[in-house]
């Protein structure tokens, strides 16, 4: 883990609540990011089963591209600091609860499948939320970039730079085991994986 900049967790809630909010992503060149962090959340219904009872959550969703897309037929709660991404996220996907709060000090919860999808590179303490949300997940999808702001530029919001070794040590912190893996390059080369708790 490379240190990016260092912002408390207030002043990063503070920074991410009025910074210029997440772009619908299904437009730009991370829709491929989209559909494969998509991929990995109806791998896991299929591990579940398809019953429509299935409680799935995400952490700093944006606009909600890719909980939002399950949200007609699953129990959905989305979490975005981001005032405006929040405000627009509610809009377009008006069946799922959509809150703005800040990520790193929700009261964690248990899920059937918790999305963790390019939100990990933006807190404080990464390693403290995977310890405390990850055991009480029974599926995650976790991505981030990899090596990403390595070249020069810095994304405002972005804390930190992982490794996929680094990926992999969160999704151990989190008592989890690797399901799958799928590599997407747009700007920066993401991985999406897929993890199951460990029983």
């Amino acid at each position: 883990m490379i240190r990016l900049q260092q912002r408390t967790i207030e002043e990063s809630y503070a920074f991410h609540q009025v910074n210029t909010p997440s772009p619908d992503f299904t437009k730009t060149g991370q829709y491929k990011r989209i559909i494969a962090s998509r991929k990995q959340v109806l791998e896991a219904l299929r591990e579940l089963g398809f019953e429509n009872n299935h409680l799935i959550v995400e952490l700093g969703a944006g606009q909600g591209d890719t909980i939002g897309y399950f949200s007609k037929m699953y129990c959905c709660f989305a979490y975005e600091a981001n005032v405006e991404a929040a405000r627009m996220g509610k809009e377009r996907f008006s069946e799922m609860e959509f809150r703005c709060a800040n990520i790193e000090t929700i009261g964690p919860f248990s899920c059937d499948i918790l999305i963790l999808t390019e939100i990990l590179e933006h807190l404080n303490d990464p390693e403290g939320l995977v310890k405390r949300w990850l055991p009480l997940a029974k599926y995650a999808v976790i991505s981030s970039p990899i090596e990403g702001d390595l070249n020069g530029y810095v994304e405002s919001g972005h804390q930190w730079s992982f490794t996929l070794e680094d990926m992999r040590k969160f999704i151990e912190l989190g008592n989890h085991q690797e399901k799958g893996v799928i590599f997407e390059r747009a700007f920066y080369q993401w991985a999406v994986f897929l993890t199951e708790v460990k029983h």
